[in-house]
């Protein structure tokens, strides 16, 4: 019993309780989950981003310096981009009671056969009595993990693809039991450190349990390539001594697929405020920087901030490899934007006019950028390779 309990064991050093648990009833059983509102929430009633925060396996939601909460600085991100996070707890059986999730192979309690939680059942319940509480932006819905949470969100992306924009997930390979067949495919950014020994980068059983096997990477990037139909050729999006990022798009749909991985550290948040890990990049910027740019498919709400309006222009290149935007009719007073995978912004051009508008990219080295074109009070974001 230790060692089922010890899977993907992360210390907790207790403090004293920093907010307050809500519950939801869920079947028989009370979940719980802790809320946190960014600092300006109250002053606007402008419809905002959700993320869900979810836990690694016997690790604390929000409560002590190793906590999810803590690992990831999510509250902080949180309060300076305008978007509310959850983080539900995690269950394990009604006789002891762990927090872990069911995300269908791993991990115990919570998966074994006679216990099988009904996660999935609890974060779809859990959306809608936030979106109906809090000003949520039902189409900007998002969900990220670490280890066992990661492995959560990736099921999340099986079953609740209509609810979930897009899953940034973090140390745990794909877990999922039985046939992935999401409604819509779920864009996601995955990272790791290659000298995890808890979930191994390279696949296996780790050093907490000799009865889990995981999957590679490698196995979990091809997985999701086919579930996802992100066939198109790899592209590198970040290389540093320390950390590579590659990036497949979709060749049917909006749909991406990134990879991040760190060579240093093991089983932690790479670039934490807390612990011993890689400090190679900051995951927590990494991952809303790719969460931001993906709403659900045909929305039935607008958003608040900006005028949307059906795309009437595309993006292309021509024979001298300039990067053209043509519009179906003439443009003027034309601003564009063009932001890197960590949110930085690479090119600024304002005032622009006409049908055909070149964007100066030649400079810029080859990867994943956001296009975005501001045109009055209607603004328009693509994704583009270079």
């Amino acid at each position: 019993m230790k060692l089922l309990l010890s899977i993907l064991l992360v210390v907790n050093i207790t403090t004293a309780l920093a907010q307050q648990a809500e519950t939801i009833t869920i079947g028989t059983r009370e979940r719980e989950y802790y809320v946190h509102l960014p600092k300006n929430y109250e002053v606007t009633s402008a419809l905002i981003p959700l993320v869900i925060g979810l836990h690694g396996a016997n690790q604390q939601p929000v409560d002590g310096v190793n906590s999810y909460a803590s690992m990831t600085g999510l509250n902080a991100k949180a309060d300076a981009e305008n978007f509310i996070v959850v983080y539900p707890v995690g269950l394990g059986s009604d006789v002891f009671s762990v927090p872990v999730w069911n995300a269908g192979k791993c991990c115990p309690p919570a998966s074994s056969p006679n216990v099988k939680m009904e996660d999935v059942q609890f974060i779809s319940a859990l959306i809608d009595k936030l979106v109906a509480t809090y000003h949520i932006h039902k189409s900007r819905v998002y969900a990220t993990g670490f280890s066992n949470g990661a492995m959560m969100c990736q099921r999340l992306m099986c079953e609740l693809s209509t609810k979930i924009a897009a899953v940034g997930a973090h140390s745990g390979s794909y877990m999922v039991e039985g046939e992935c067949k999401p409604v819509r495919p779920v864009p996601m950014i995955y990272l790791h450190a290659t000298k995890d020994s808890v979930v191994p980068y390279n696949g296996g059983t780790g050093v907490l349990s000799n009865t889990l096997v995981f999957p590679s990477v490698d196995s979990t990037m091809h997985i999701w390539q086919t579930i996802l139909n992100c066939t198109m050729q790899e592209q590198s999006v970040f290389d540093i001594a320390t950390a590579k990022g590659s990036a497949w798009q979709s060749s049917t749909s909006s749909t991406e697929l990134q990879r991040y991985y760190a060579t240093d550290g093991g089983h932690w948040w790479i670039g934490s405020p807390v612990g011993i890990g890689s400090k190679a990049f900051n995951a927590t910027d990494i991952i809303w920087n790719f969460l931001k740019r993906f709403t659900l498919e045909n929305p039935t709400d607008v958003f608040e901030q900006t005028e949307q309006q059906e795309s009437n222009w595309i993006v292309f290149t021509n024979a001298m490899q300039q990067t053209i935007l043509r519009f179906q009719t003439y443009q003027s007073n034309i601003s564009i934007r063009v932001t890197d995978v960590l949110g930085r912004e690479v090119i600024k051009q304002e005032q622009q006019q006409g049908l055909d508008i070149p964007v100066q990219t030649a400079q810029l080295p080859h990867g994943v950028y956001v296009l975005q074109i501001t045109n009055g009070k209607t603004q328009q974001t693509k994704t583009i390779l270079l």
